[in-house]
Order: C-alpha cells, then structure tokens, then sequence
C-alpha cells in the first residue's frame, strides 16, 4: 500500500491543490484500495 502511497502521491503533486484537499484525497483512496483489498481476502477465505 505504501508504494501505490507514493505512486499517487506523485502523480497528484504536480497538479496545484491545497494540502487539505490532497490529504482528503490521498486519504480517500487508501481507505478505499485497503477496502477492496479485504474483500477480495475475504471472499478468497471464504471459499477455502
């Protein structure tokens, strides 16, 4: 997750925001990269 961290993070870098809104957005997307990925875990469980 980290890696992904930095790969938005430097994508969104370049484009002007205020701190707040790149906080809110970095934030936004790890919540919902970490959601999906304990789906998919979950459902993998799952079937075990």
């Amino acid at each position: 997750v980290l890696c992904l961290f930095f790969v938005v993070a430097g994508t969104v870098k370049p484009i002007r925001v205020s701190p707040v809104e790149l906080v809110d957005y970095l934030l936004g997307k790890t919540i919902y990269l970490e959601f999906i990925f304990t789906l998919i875990l979950y459902h993998f469980f799952k079937k075990n």
